[in-house]
């Protein structure tokens, strides 16, 4: 349904006929290992894993949000999460009264991570290395453009080719 994120994910979540659910917003580049590591996460008892992301069309905006990466906690879930589909309907998915596109104040993958921390504990929800890429479009709409978007070409490079790096460690 257009106009809410959280009824389409559901919707979309009600139609998959696999085990692991993966939302990423439509933006999101994915590097090869991400599902790799997902899975393994996922099968070592994890509920809920978002990977840390590098900002892949400007340059200043990736520098200015790589540290922030760096110190990113389990609540702080970007545009892209993977989780069982059992565990996903037993929280009783993306809650559809949580509408960023409508108010502006409730981030669902933020608010799933939440519900997914208060049925399971924090320890059910892992923050994976930087395995995607986003766009800076979300600034730019403010009139922040960040240059640089020849920054992409290398982002893209390390997504598919690089083996990933958890630069927190």
């Amino acid at each position: 349904p257009r106009g809410n994120i959280s009824q389409s994910r559901n919707v979309g979540a009600a139609q998959a006929t696999g085990d692991i659910l993966v939302f990423a917003d439509g933006d999101m580049l994915l590097s090869h290992h991400f599902s790799e590591q997902a899975v393994d996460a996922l099968d070592a008892g994890v509920v809920l894993v978002h990977p840390k992301m590098v900002l892949y069309d400007s340059t200043f905006w990736h520098l200015s949000m790589f540290l922030p990466q760096l110190l990113r906690g389990p609540a702080q879930c970007g545009g892209c999460i993977a989780m069982r589909s059992q565990d996903f309907w037993a929280i009783g998915g993306y809650n559809e009264q949580c509408n960023m596109i409508q108010d502006g104040e409730c981030f669902e993958v933020r608010e799933i991570a939440q519900r997914v921390a208060q049925t399971y504990g924090w320890e059910a929800v892992k923050v994976l290395p930087m395995l995607v890429g986003a766009s800076a479009r979300r600034y730019k709409r403010f009139g922040f453009s960040g240059g640089g978007e020849n920054f992409a070409t290398p982002v893209r490079s390390y997504l598919d080719v690089a083996e990933p790096h958890d630069f927190s460690q």
